[in-house]
């Protein structure tokens, strides 16, 4: 049974790393086009260990002391002089288990009663879910000789109880090398059944976080599914104003061809009565001024000479 656990659990872990990774490396457009491979994994894992595994956990399991292994993570404190003047903390990476979080802080210059003679060490817990429950953890810090052949091992801290036993470790016995300190910490969960706890509880916020995906995709598709309706509405409108402003545009063009028509006709009509009035001019002159050698009659004769009796009536 502990080996189809372990099993069940590395499988739900690979899953939820999985996760984790195309939440941070993805947008939330993206995310939300793979999440249905996603969801369709985790119930098929479900399913599966479902028929195969035995959920239920009988009390010698609950009691067992037996713990997983330790997960850990090293942090190189250069500079250290310098950084001690400083009087300041130094944080490790960030080291993940079961949705939490661990940082090893250092203090370089000792904190309150022990600032100058002993550094301080805190492992520092971060949880990204705010509903997480109290979980129990074995941690271990050591401090790394860095001397070969060192008769010194590796100073290992196992709580923060006060000021250490046996005292601090010097520069003398190898563990400040080259301006140089190095910390290993380890942590992990007390038993597995603690572990088991934190593996199921994370799977099903996973799950919930799931399924919220898929109700927020298919908001998304509803939305779309409306702004594309609309995009056809407009589209449909634009192109009724493509159709009214083309017609408009004919009528225009219509209405200029009458105005040109209607100016062309205004200029004949006024060269003609020019030329009528030129004419006319041009014969009042002829009258008025008869050409050169013409005889003009008298008042009652004719123009051969001859007076002619007016008739009486």
């Amino acid at each position: 049974r502990q080996t189809e656990l372990n099993d069940h659990m590395k499988l739900a872990e690979d899953l939820i790393k999985n996760i984790e990774n195309s939440i941070k490396t993805s947008t939330k457009a993206e995310y939300l086009l793979k999440h249905g491979d996603l969801l369709e994994i985790s119930r098929d894992l479900q399913t599966q260990n479902d028929g195969t595994v035995d959920y239920s956990v009988s009390n010698d399991f609950t009691q067992s002391h037996i713990s997983p292994p330790y997960v850990s993570e090293v942090l190189v404190i250069k500079n250290y002089l310098q950084l001690k003047q400083q009087n300041g903390f130094i944080y490790s990476e960030p080291l993940k288990m079961n949705n939490q979080t661990f940082k090893l802080r250092i203090g370089t210059n000792g904190d309150s009663s022990t600032s100058g003679t002993h550094l301080t060490l805190y492992v520092v817990v971060y949880s990204d879910n705010k509903n997480q429950k109290a979980s129990k953890y074995d941690y271990r810090i050591k401090m790394i000789n860095q001397q070969e052949n060192s008769t010194h091992k590796d100073y290992i801290i196992e709580d923060f109880g006060g000021l250490l036993k046996n005292g601090v470790p010097t520069a003398a016995d190898g563990y400040l090398v080259n301006d140089q300190l190095i910390f290993k910490y380890t942590v992990r969960p007390s038993t597995y059944f603690e572990l088991y706890n934190m593996v199921k509880d994370q799977n099903e916020r996973l799950q919930r976080e799931v399924e919220k995906l898929c109700n927020e995709n298919v908001e998304l598709k509803c939305e779309n599914k409306q702004r594309k309706l609309d995009q056809d509405k407009l589209l449909n409108i634009n192109e009724q104003l493509q159709l009214d402003n083309e017609e408009l545009r004919k009528r225009i063009n219509d209405y200029e061809t009458k105005i040109k028509l209607i100016e062309d006709e205004k200029i004949g009509t006024s060269e003609s009565l020019c030329v009528v009035e030129n004419e006319t001019n041009s014969n009042d002159e002829v009258k008025a001024n008869p050409p050169y050698g013409t005889k003009r009659s008298a008042p009652g004769q004719t123009r051969s000479g001859r007076s002619v009796k007016a008739k009486k009536s």
